[in-house]
């Protein structure tokens, strides 16, 4: 008499639901990005009067970036960490330089056995020092500055990041700032 209670209760629950459970799909955007520079005011510099190269004194540019996970789960897995900042000055001939990301610039959360976690709404924070310098060596500047002023450069500044070996790398919106160079009085 059990048994077939039991045998009945069963396949009342077994015809029940006659619908096949949805596919799973897996998400595919769960971070988002955003980019920060602070900048002093006013970038010192000096100028070798021989050469006419300048040289950078003081002031260096810092980024931050923000990867936030938009998942409503935990993200967690192999961290990799690698990304770029272009940064284009728009002096009389544009010019531009590039910022690489490591593993070294990431600030929190910390990765631990290599892997890296961030819970909903989480976010992972980067921080890179960079300096107004292109790949030659030569500073952004480009002829006589016409007086100890020169500036204000408009300059723009997007990339890409990557956190997790297994998400794919995301592109950081641009941001725009500006840049002043003011040559030194101690100038030789």
């Amino acid at each position: 008499m059990r048994l077939s209670k039991f045998t009945g209760i069963v396949s009342l629950f077994s015809f029940a639901c006659s619908e096949p459970f949805p596919t799973y799909q897996e998400p595919s955007l769960v971070l988002a990005a955003d980019l920060g520079v602070t900048v002093v005011d006013t970038i010192e510099v000096v100028r070798d009067r021989e050469t006419g190269q300048w040289f950078l004194v003081s002031a260096p540019i810092v980024f931050s970036m923000q990867v936030l996970n938009t998942h409503d789960d935990l993200l967690a897995g192999e961290a990799q960490i690698e990304g770029v900042i272009n940064v284009t000055a728009f002096t009389q001939t544009p010019k531009s330089f590039s910022v690489t990301l490591v593993e070294g610039n990431l600030v929190a959360p910390q990765i631990v056995g290599g892997e890296l976690a961030l819970e909903p709404g989480g976010e992972a924070l980067l921080q890179t020092i960079a300096y107004p310098v292109l790949q030659n060596g030569d500073l952004l500047i480009e002829g006589e500055p016409g007086g100890p002023i020169y500036g204000p450069i408009g300059c723009v500044a997007e990339g890409t990041i990557r956190v997790f070996a297994q998400v794919q790398t995301i592109e950081v919106p641009r941001i725009e700032f500006q840049l002043t160079f003011r040559e030194s009085y101690d100038s030789p």
